[in-house]
């Protein structure tokens, strides 16, 4: 089996940061206008710039626009996450914002390093995957293996597991999709290409939500040309 894993040419562990998740009670929420499809939140429900997932409440940079075709999907607090950063990766400061489009588009990941009580609290009615807003908790350091993306068959062979990993929600690591094949999933590895944001299947039920970017990007603070992409059977 270490045999194998020489001829892969690739790490067999991977440092990650893990997250889970805690309910927001979003009728604390009044909006100016239920009919409107984006309006500011009069009662916050939670400090400005908390780490968060899905409900299309975002705390968004001030003069910057709601993506217009698109769904909220994470906002990530630096100055927290940065705390659990075992590559020291991540910026010390501001936010993370993934926005996933609507219409088979490309995604926005952008990064602003305004402070968090400049933030401007803004909504939009959503549906779909990312219509649960909730709060990120439990933001730890942790680890991965190859090894636990393969199965074990019948006849004792070790073969690839599609739907390993899916369902944690994290930041590095490896990269999880029911349509990656081993091939490709260690080639990203190879081309060092970061998984900056997974959100998996402990918050959608079912599909996994992947970012990914290149080292070099990341470590330029350049969330251009940054991929979202969303996996499910």
């Amino acid at each position: 089996m270490e045999d194998e894993r020489d001829e892969l040419d690739v790490p067999a562990e991977y440092p990650i940061i893990e997250f889970g998740y805690g309910n927001h009670d979003f009728d604390d929420f009044l909006w100016d206008d239920g009919e409107d499809e984006e309006a500011p939140a009069k009662k916050p429900l939670s400090h400005l710039g908390l780490s968060r997932v899905g409900g299309g409440v975002v705390d968004l940079p001030p003069g910057v626009d709601f993506p217009a075709n698109h769904t909220f999907v994470a906002q990530l607090d630096m100055a927290v996450f940065s705390q659990h950063d075992p590559l020291d990766l991540l910026p010390k400061r501001g936010q993370i914002y993934v926005f996933i489009s609507d219409e088979d588009g490309p995604g926005i990941v952008f990064y602003s390093d305004v402070e968090n009580n400049q933030l401007v609290r803004t909504g939009r009615w959503c549906s779909g995957w990312f219509c649960q807003g909730m709060d990120i908790k439990n933001i730890r350091s942790s680890t991965e293996t190859l090894e636990s993306r393969y199965r074990l068959e019948e006849d004792g062979t070790r073969e690839w597991d599609y739907f390993a990993g899916g369902r944690r929600s994290k930041i590095f690591g490896l990269f999880t999709s029911c349509h990656w094949d081993e091939d490709y999933v260690l080639q990203l590895v190879r081309e060092e290409e970061v998984v900056l944001l997974q959100i998996g299947e402990d918050y959608t039920g079912e599909g996994v939500c992947t970012v990914f970017m290149s080292l070099e990007d990341l470590k330029k603070r350049d969330f251009s040309r940054v991929i979202v992409c969303w996996n499910q059977s």
